[in-house]
């Protein structure tokens, strides 16, 4: 835990030994959490920035096991960043991303998520080369805050390959889900091309 500025964290073994906390729960700025291995976690793998602004942080190369809660959490507080290259397994969403600009990229996601990525509000997302599977819900889903009068996100979902999509109840979800608020206060600005 703690306040990293222009740090690396690489290549340990974080296990949190089923205590009921998360592996991580880190703000960071212009660093790195590269190469480690989180296991033991509850609630979340690794929380990102959830009380100091961050930015030019890469996640990058890391492997989160399999338990339950989030596998990522940002807050809008973490932006302008990468999230690249993890495997993810978790219960909640194996993503779940507020704000932006942020880059998700070439991701495994698996386990037994409600989904693989959760966008919370955002804007200027990349989400590009992701392997998505094992969701129970949608793959990849964006819901617009209630809050909201209208938005553009700016958000391109590109060459994602999503497998088994849906597994909570076969037929009810999508692949991919964007929803406004209501009829009369819609979102828009999503470019979703070249997914299998």
């Amino acid at each position: 835990s703690g306040h990293w500025i222009e740090s690396r964290i690489e290549n340990l073994k974080i296990d949190a030994n089923d205590q009921g906390a998360p592996g991580f729960d880190v703000d960071l700025d212009k660093s790195y959490i590269r190469l480690c291995w989180v296991m033991g976690w509850t609630d979340y793998g690794m929380r990102l920035n959830a009380t100091t602004e961050g930015l030019l942080n890469w996640i990058d190369d890391n492997f989160i096991e399999q338990s339950t809660g989030y596998g990522i959490f940002t807050t809008y507080r973490f932006y302008d960043s990468w999230i690249v290259n993890n495997n993810v397994g978790s219960t909640g969403p194996n993503l779940s991303v507020e704000a932006g600009p942020v880059r998700i990229l070439a991701n495994h996601l698996d386990g037994a998520p409600q989904n693989n990525i959760e966008l919370r509000g955002n804007k200027q997302l990349t989400i590009i080369g992701n392997i998505c599977e094992g969701a129970r819900k949608e793959a990849i889903v964006f819901t617009m805050p209630s809050w909201l009068e209208s938005d553009d996100e700016q958000i391109a979902i590109v060459g994602n390959n999503i497998t088994n999509g849906g597994k909570g109840a076969p037929g009810e979800y999508p692949a991919i889900g964007i929803y406004s608020v209501d009829a009369e206060h819609r979102t828009k600005g999503f470019n979703v091309t070249g997914n299998y």
